[in-house]
């Protein structure tokens, strides 16, 4: 995985639940001074050496590649959703996601980017991530 330092992983993983037959495992990747990332992986239960790699698909018209890592993931079982976060190293500026799983054709799920914000511009004003300016969003 290009975007994970697996010698620099942590020697744990926490998985989540997605069904009777699936799992969603969060695989520590490298870990910053103030942040961390992680990849996501769904496994069948039945054979868990069957597994996926998710991939986190860029905001359309920002010209960025799709990547597997998510900086300080946060995940919500109870919405199947995930979010990340990055700051700049004053805090006060950066960009925040929202990803949905959802299942698709072939017993298989996806991430599903809902919303992307950006604060590109640092200007000494903290602010939570999830209020940054809205670049893109699902209606």
């Amino acid at each position: 995985i290009a975007d994970c330092d697996l010698d620099q992983v942590a020697d744990y993983s926490t998985s989540y639940a997605i069904s009777d037959a699936m799992t969603l495992w969060e695989i520590p990747c490298a870990s910053f001074a103030s942040s961390g990332s992680s990849v996501f992986a769904t496994a069948l239960n039945d054979n868990p050496d069957f597994f996926a790699m998710l991939i986190v698909t860029s905001p359309p018209g920002l010209g960025e590649n799709d990547r597997f890592d998510l900086l300080n993931a946060r995940v919500y079982p109870e919405t199947a959703t995930i979010t990340s976060y990055s700051l700049d190293t004053g805090g006060d500026c950066g960009t925040f996601e929202s990803h949905q799983l959802r299942a698709v054709e072939g017993e298989a799920i996806e991430l599903f980017l809902r919303e992307y914000r950006d604060k590109p511009n640092c200007d000494g004003v903290e602010s939570d991530p999830e209020n940054f300016p809205l670049v893109y969003s699902v209606r």
